[in-house]
């Protein structure tokens, strides 16, 4: 799967090859060079640098695209991650041993007293759940978190 973008730019000019400067140079009179020849090479020219410039940007774009995507990567050798399924679930079971879950009237708010955390701490299992897709599969899997 490609992220970024793909080089497309062909410059119209070589600067490397001896081309019109060179014969320029070493021809004299103006029968030597066609007319418009050297206006005609120096638009080209201004058009080669706006492609570069618009090549930076784009490359710029692809750096920090890179950059996006090795962050991404990087997070899959995260050591929770090696865990295997069996061994998270028993420690989700180890540390939802309680579960204050509780019908509220839904026009009615917490008290004022209860904190964002305390609700958290009462409920181990919604926090898990909250974590990522594969700690909300492994909790889902388990009635006796819910029960």
């Amino acid at each position: 799967m490609s992220l970024c973008s793909r080089n497309t730019f062909i410059p119209r000019v070589l600067v490397d090859s001896p081309g019109l400067y060179n014969k320029l140079r070493t021809e004299s009179g103006p029968a030597s060079v066609r007319p418009g020849e050297v206006a005609s090479v120096l638009l080209d020219i201004e058009r080669d640098i706006e492609d570069y410039d618009a090549e930076i940007s784009r490359l710029r774009r692809d750096k920090k695209c890179s950059k996006q995507y090795a962050s991404l990567l990087q997070s899959l050798n995260s050591p929770i991650r090696k865990i295997p399924d069996e061994i998270l679930q028993q420690i989700f079971d180890d540390c939802c041993d309680m579960n204050c879950f509780r019908v509220v009237d839904l026009g009615c708010r917490l008290p004022l007293s209860e904190s964002a955390s305390q609700v958290l701490r009462s409920k181990p299992t919604m926090a898990i759940t909250s974590v990522c897709s594969r700690w909300r599969k492994n909790a889902l899997s388990m009635p006796v978190l819910w029960s």
